[in-house]
């Protein structure tokens, strides 16, 4: 499971001759676990990370023993193939859906956007767009329609990347969730981050012809933003996503 956790750096500001005597003495005193020891090496070397991808959370106690610090919330992939049922789950503040109501085998859906006023969401392709795989469909993994009728299976696609912006007239703290299903069993790979202004987060998703629903924690201040990049890591195919959900 992927974990992007905040570091306090403040205390490991340092500068000049420092950095490189300081580095050689951790390196010959290992009395820090590995894992500690590179993301205090990293900080030290003036590579600015906020956050770093499976890495636990230390505190400092006084002493060589670190312990996690409790309570950190962290992206999760949850449900993974548990079919595109949403409606009661996810989506209590809004929710947007690709490419909906069009034709099969056509790139005709309009996105169905349903976000507070105070909400905008804008979206960017590099060498993608939207597409209809399936409408009407009764295959579990195609998104529930929000009457609970039945199911569609439109995507936002790209080769390259695509970023999906949401702007916030008002201050919001809560989850964003997002689905993607690999409808055709292509085998695709790709990553999703989601970032705010504190912290950014990412997944890696592979086989996930079933279908897999990722939640990532946000806080934004009034007027802040939120951005989804996705990221196509399967050469020759295109990163897909069905849907972004508010709670």
């Amino acid at each position: 499971m992927p974990r992007t956790t905040d570091h306090d750096n403040s205390a490991l500001i340092v500068s000049g001759a420092m950095k490189t005597k300081l580095i050689n003495d951790l390196i010959k005193r290992r009395k820090l676990p590995l894992r500690v020891f590179v993301v205090v090496s990293l900080t030290i070397a003036g590579i600015v990370w906020s956050q770093v991808e499976n890495v636990p959370s230390f505190a400092s106690h006084g002493s060589d023993v670190c312990s996690p610090i409790a309570n950190s919330k962290i992206p999760k992939t949850v449900a993974k193939g548990s079919t595109g049922n949403w409606v009661g789950i996810y989506g209590k503040v809004g929710y947007a859906l690709a490419a909906w109501n069009g034709c099969s085998g056509t790139a005709s859906g309009n996105d169905l956007i349903r976000l507070p006023s105070n909400i905008k969401m804008g979206i960017v392709f590099q060498e993608g767009g939207r597409y209809t795989w399936a409408n009407p469909t009764t295959d579990a993994r195609a998104l529930q329609s929000p009457n609970q009728k039945p199911r569609q299976a439109g995507v936002w696609f790209a080769a390259g990347k695509m970023v999906i912006t949401l702007s916030f007239l008002h201050s919001f703290t809560g989850d964003i969730t997002i689905y993607a299903v690999d409808w055709n069993s292509a085998g695709r790979r790709e990553s999703i981050t989601v970032s705010d202004s504190s912290r950014a987060d990412t997944v890696e998703l592979k086989s996930f012809a079933k279908g897999v629903w990722s939640s990532f924690p946000v806080k934004v201040a009034a007027r802040g933003k939120v951005m989804i990049k996705i990221t196509n890591d399967t050469p020759g195919l295109t990163a897909q996503l069905s849907g972004i959900y508010l709670d």
